[in-house]
């Protein structure tokens, strides 16, 4: 039994503890990084149609995280709901908002642990980006959350508040009668961007 304690170091393993740990880009996404151009990341871009189904020009996506605390890890995976799937992530979700008012403690203790939340997908033309220049004139997927779509929403449907004067609604996802945007990505702090 004492054998099994003591294996030799060229048995064990170490596949799994790589010390240097890179994040995994997807080539298929548009992800403006600050990091890489003194905290501020500018460029123009176009959105456009997803040509293979227009009404999903804007795909949303749901995603939850749960955090284990023993054994330090979290894993991220796709709600079910993406796929009008029963899903216990969007029940759980929906419990924790009802239960909120009557147990504060213990749903900020589970939040701690868990969260679900959603992102939007859209396909762009990369019209400037002065940080990667390899990036003109390729089309990519551009994630975004809700920031950014309502700035499309309002696009779509703009507020006629008397201010300004010819006011009117722009469809983002046209073709030929979209507009181009400024996106600028800025450091808030070390973990989140803007």
């Amino acid at each position: 039994m004492n054998d099994f304690f003591n294996l030799p170091d060229d048995v064990v393993s170490t596949a799994n503890q790589s010390k240097n740990y890179e994040k995994k880009v997807d080539e298929n996404l548009y992800d403006p990084n600050p990091d890489i151009s003194g905290g501020s990341y500018k460029s123009v871009f176009r959105f456009i149609p997803n040509l293979r189904n227009k009404a999903e020009s804007k795909y949303t996506k749901y995603s939850a995280k749960i955090w284990n605390p023993i054994a330090k890890k979290s894993i991220i995976v796709d709600c079910p709901s993406n796929e009008n799937k029963p899903s216990v992530l969007w029940t759980l979700s929906s419990i924790l908002g009802k239960l909120y008012k009557e147990e504060p403690t213990i749903v900020k203790e589970i939040n701690e642990n868990y969260s679900r939340w959603y992102t939007h997908h859209s396909y762009v033309y990369i019209t400037k980006d002065p940080q990667v220049e390899s990036l003109q004139g390729k089309i990519k997927l551009f994630k975004y959350r809700a920031q950014v779509n309502d700035l499309i929403e309002h696009q779509i449907n703009p507020e006629e508040d008397g201010l300004l004067d010819n006011v009117s609604s722009v469809n983002p996802f046209h073709l030929l009668e979209g507009k181009d945007f400024l996106c600028v990505v800025t450091k808030k702090n070390k973990q989140w961007r803007d």
